[in-house]
């Protein structure tokens, strides 16, 4: 490390690395004299005030390098970027909810044990309930290691962080606010509700972020999984082969390629922008670029599982239904509104919930391609609950508060398309029955 930032060490990195080096005598080097990037730095430097390595610092670099990024990037007044950066610094400072006593959630949450394990006594007094217990007990002994396991990964976890959102306060100095965190979450902590950071813009750009990335994930998928389906494509297993590996490479090395792709001087894409004689583009200054590296990336890791799905569902529809619908004079499109889509239907909907689900928490592609640019707008929930962790001042219970509305609403979504599905099949059973019936009695 001495060797590093002093003598020889440090001439080197200035040299040949163009390193700002704390060692004075490394600037005396003639290799720098006409180094006008270095020598603005040298020049900062020497006016600089040093900054203590401390976490805690993070609150103020961070907002002080975006209010940078906002004069650099696109063009705001160093007035307004800093008044921003200010609010922001303000915002991430500010005290934790006051202290409340535990007292009251405390009985409610014995009164609801008691409740439960009254229930269970209730239930296990019945006769029936008793033989029929006692007949699984050699059935739950062979899935006990599952439930096990289930219970210390998932279970634990989720209760555990639905207790430390009770709690408020920085690292490890935490009490008791009950549901104060909720409380500043769904209130902008006090400030505009349509304001940056506040948890409707962020659900906002997430619910637009998950929508627009299924879409495209279906519609690729399905369009590549019918072109893979024809008998007569030559080399069909190798493209196979080829479309999915964008899903087997891990999602961290495909973010990080794709965020040097949209490099503002080195990446690849810029450069082919250059090369048909267009201008190159800052992709993280603004929302719209920036939002669309994202959905790039994603619908690049993404479009591989709806693909696989869609062939396994068209290997499972029958040869003699497209012969019939053929011999009947069915066009092309017909067949696939008529056959293909009402078929690929059921296979395709539960993708479909879990794809949103993994989008809604696409943790990597946002915090490695856009990080949040410009300004946090691009962060979405799970993105902004880390930022509450852990470049905040680490407000946990805060930050586990958030990961406690994000668990409620994907549960909610779940069980909404769990029942609507669950609706649309008893309309057809109900419609197979009434038909079957008029067969019977006519």
């Amino acid at each position: 490390m001495r060797y590093l930032a002093t003598g020889r060490g440090a001439r080197i990195r200035a040299e040949t690395a163009r390193q700002v080096v704390a060692d004075a005598a490394a600037w005396t080097s003639p290799a720098l004299a006409d180094d006008t990037f270095l020598r603005t730095f040298r020049a900062a430097a020497d006016t600089a005030r040093p900054m203590p390595t401390d976490p805690r610092m993070r609150m103020t670099f961070v907002p002080a390098q975006r209010a940078l990024r906002r004069v650099l990037r696109g063009g705001e007044a160093p007035a307004d970027a800093l008044a921003a950066s200010a609010r922001t610094f303000a915002d991430d400072t500010r005290p934790p909810p006051a202290e409340r006593d535990p007292t009251l959630a405390l009985v409610v949450f014995g009164l609801l044990l008691l409740l439960l394990v009254g229930y269970w006594v209730h239930r296990v007094r019945d006769p029936a309930v008793r033989v029929a217990l006692l007949d699984s007990l050699p059935a739950y002994r062979w899935v006990a290691h599952a439930f096990f396991a289930v219970f210390a990964l998932v279970i634990l976890p989720l209760l555990v962080g639905a207790a430390v959102s009770l709690f408020a306060g920085r690292g490890r100095d935490l009490h008791y606010v009950g549901l104060a965190n909720y409380a500043d979450i769904l209130t902008a902590r006090g400030g505009d509700l349509l304001g940056d950071r506040s948890f409707y813009v962020v659900l906002g750009v997430t619910v637009l972020w998950t929508v627009l990335n299924v879409a495209l994930h279906l519609l690729v998928g399905v369009f590549l999984a019918l072109l893979l389906n024809r008998p007569k494509l030559r080399l069909r297993g190798v493209y196979r082969v080829l479309l999915i590996l964008p899903w087997a490479v891990p999602s961290y090395v495909t973010a990080l390629a794709w965020k040097g792709m949209f490099h503002r001087q080195l990446g690849a894409i810029n450069a082919i922008l250059e090369a048909l004689g267009a201008e190159p583009v800052s992709w993280f200054a603004h929302f719209g670029t920036a939002f669309a590296a994202n959905l790039a990336t994603n619908v690049w890791l993404g479009f591989p599982f709806m693909m696989v799905v869609t062939l396994g569902a068209l290997s499972s529809i029958p040869d003699s239904l497209y012969e019939a619908a053929q011999v009947d004079g069915a066009t092309r499109g017909q067949r696939f509104r008529r056959i293909t889509f009402p078929l690929l239907v059921p296979a395709l909907a539960p993708a479909v919930v879990m794809g949103a689900v993994w989008t809604f928490n696409m943790f990597n592609v946002v915090f490695l391609v856009s990080g949040g640019e410009p300004g946090g707008s691009t962060e979405i929930l799970v993105s902004e609950a880390y930022r509450w962790a852990f470049t905040r001042g680490q407000l946990y219970g805060y930050a586990a508060a958030y990961a406690v509305l994000i668990f409620g609403i994907l549960a909610l979504w779940t069980r909404a398309t769990v029942w609507i599905g669950g609706r649309k099949e008893r309309r057809v059973r109900r419609a197979r029955d009434a038909a079957a019936k008029e067969l019977a009695t006519s």
